[in-house]
């Protein structure tokens, strides 16, 4: 996988998100998104991606009495995953699936 800086480093496939390539960088420890766009960052270490990882699931399987609190709830995660990973919290990818763009089950 070529990352953005025309550098290349031996990958290691962690799977697919929406048929989308996640791997993860063999000299740098990035998790990387290969999407039809090129390659994004999708968390600067194994940790700090597991770690949005379980935002979103916890966003996706906490139960919300109002539209208010779920809004106040993605806002409020979206903030978190930025300042735990600035690079990937702002990606597009990152962005979408806390926005709730992504809301479907193969998208976690």
């Amino acid at each position: 996988m070529e990352q953005a800086e025309g550098n290349v480093e031996p990958t290691y496939l962690l799977g697919f998100r929406l048929g989308e390539k996640v791997a993860l960088g063999g000299d740098s420890g990035r998790v990387l998104l290969a999407s039809a766009a090129g390659v994004q960052p999708f968390g600067s270490s194994l940790r700090k991606f597991m770690t949005l990882v379980s935002l979103c699931i916890t966003l996706h399987r906490s139960e919300f009495s109002t539209r208010y609190e779920e809004e106040d709830a993605r806002r409020s995660l979206t903030a978190w995953a930025r300042q735990i990973d600035q690079p990937a919290g702002h990606s597009p990818s990152w962005t979408a699936a806390f926005d709730g763009d992504l809301d479907v089950s193969e998208s976690l």
